[in-house]
């Protein structure tokens, strides 16, 4: 992995673990399996507790617009209604256009 993406990476983990304490962010996919190239993006799943689930879900886009500006924002409409897992797709604009971010959030502990 380039050092740049390294450190857009890292720079998404901290900001998501500073903004919730408690929480854990892990690399997933390609990226984490040293079979990425450089159309591959970002996926990544972050580990909620359940009581800090519906916050963070509300903000997430303000918390990561904080890293830099968020070009598109969407959920996976499949988990919209569900209260342990939301799958989120960002694409940030002054990042390559394959470094999309999904990011699935996870409740790891029950409310």
């Amino acid at each position: 992995m380039d050092e740049r993406r390294a450190n857009f990476i890292n720079l998404i983990s901290q900001t998501l673990r500073k903004a919730v304490p408690g929480s854990e962010v892990v690399l997933r996919g390609s990226l984490a399996i040293g079979k990425a190239d450089l159309y591959s993006d970002i996926d990544l799943e972050w580990r909620l507790e359940g009581t800090s689930f519906v916050y963070a879900l509300s903000h997430v886009e303000t918390i990561l617009n904080d890293v830099t500006d968020i070009a598109s924002f969407r959920s996976d409409p499949d988990y919209k209604n569900s209260d342990s897992r939301r799958l989120l797709f960002l694409r940030f604009s002054d990042m390559p256009l394959f470094w999309r971010v999904d990011l699935e959030c996870i409740v790891i502990t029950p409310i």
